[in-house]
């Protein structure tokens, strides 16, 4: 397998997709011609989008608010002139059987997450879903653009039928530390006071509490983990991932280094981050 092979199928895996008959349905049928004066005139109504939503179990919303109703949605729809309802909506492997009975049905919305190869290659070969390479090129921004071509970001035969399921968050990871027990042992951090813990900072803290157990503990080892220790996503709490990606590692994740696809679990980098939480 050659590294663009390699490289179109791991950007296949987690895909947005949008189906022919929303950017058909605005493009065509909604969208008024040019008025005799040279202008485009409004569109007279709002343009119905349906949506196969992958949801999370117990949300609480404010309000009384829903998935198909928030203020997200309600946003959305005054910005864009649209009308957003869900077709369906389903968490974990639920959705994903949601997504095989609209394939195999022939009732698909016009938006929906395609969490495999197989499903996206299907619905490209049936021409179900639209080619949205001009559109992507029109309308997304620079840095979008860099993220997808840092990765040869093209869902299938160079084309951009999908939108894959890139991470755009550039915040920091966040790390709660007990204030008491740090006044307690006079421990002092973030001198210049931007709000920042340098990794060197969080190692001397979490030895400290280690060594000195200011809560007395019976058996004190140190800070806690998710037991997958490393997440899928930059923003998984309780992981690893902040003190790897200080050090130039990036876990459960495919990238390209030196010319080579490699995958960030296994990297020198990823080994000196396990060796710090040790």
């Amino acid at each position: 397998m050659n590294k663009k092979e390699i490289g179109r199928r791991l950007t296949g895996m987690t895909m947005a997709v949008l189906l022919t008959g929303t950017m058909a349905g605005c493009a065509a049928s909604d969208t008024p011609s040019d008025t005799a004066s040279g202008g485009t005139s409004a569109v007279s109504g709002p343009v119905t989008v349906s949506i196969g939503r992958q949801t999370l179990q117990n949300v609480t919303f404010p309000n009384g608010d829903t998935y198909e109703d928030n203020a997200y949605i309600r946003m959305a729809e005054k910005e864009l002139n649209i009308d957003i309802v869900d077709a369906f909506e389903a968490t974990g492997d639920d959705y994903d059987r949601q997504v095989s009975l609209a394939l195999s049905a022939g009732d698909i919305p016009d938006m929906m997450k395609v969490g495999s190869l197989d499903e996206l290659e299907e619905l490209y070969e049936n021409d179900l879903i639209a080619d949205l390479t001009g559109v992507y090129e029109e309308y997304a921004s620079d840095y979008l653009k860099k993220l997808y071509d840092s990765f040869e970001g093209r869902a299938i035969d160079g084309k951009m039928v999908a939108l894959p399921g890139t991470n755009v968050d550039t915040s920091p990871g966040i790390i709660w530390v007990r204030s008491d027990w740090m006044e307690q042992l006079g421990i002092k951090v973030d001198e210049d006071g931007d709000g920042c813990i340098k990794r060197d900072e969080l190692e001397s803290i979490a030895a400290a509490f280690r060594d000195q157990n200011p809560e007395n503990a019976e058996n004190p080892v140190g800070i806690a983990f998710a037991p997958s220790l490393t997440g899928g996503s930059p923003d998984d709490t309780y992981s690893l991932n902040a003190v790897a990606y200080s050090m130039g590692a990036y876990p459960k994740t495919w990238m390209e280094k030196d010319g080579e696809i490699i995958y960030g679990s296994t990297s020198e980098e990823m080994k000196q981050a396990l060796a710090v939480a040790a």
